[in-house]
């Protein structure tokens, strides 16, 4: 992600690739295939948590917080 733009009902989200993604904020969440992704990641990293790895799912304003929108 290279730049996110907050406008008033959606964030504009700009990628490396030059794509630019519309995420609605009142649509929050995962899809079906990206929860089974993200399941198959926390429970491979649960087999390394005495390597230091971990993945969480950081709700967007916690992440906004530590990376402020234009």
């Amino acid at each position: 992600m290279t730049e996110v733009e907050d406008k008033d009902d959606h964030y504009l989200i700009h990628n490396h690739s030059g794509s630019i993604y519309t995420c609605y904020k009142s649509r929050e969440g995962m899809s079906g295939m990206s929860s089974s992704v993200f399941n198959k990641w926390q429970s491979d990293a649960k087999l390394k948590v005495n390597e230091g790895v971990s993945i969480q799912c950081v709700p967007i304003e916690d992440y906004f917080k530590a990376h402020p929108t234009s």
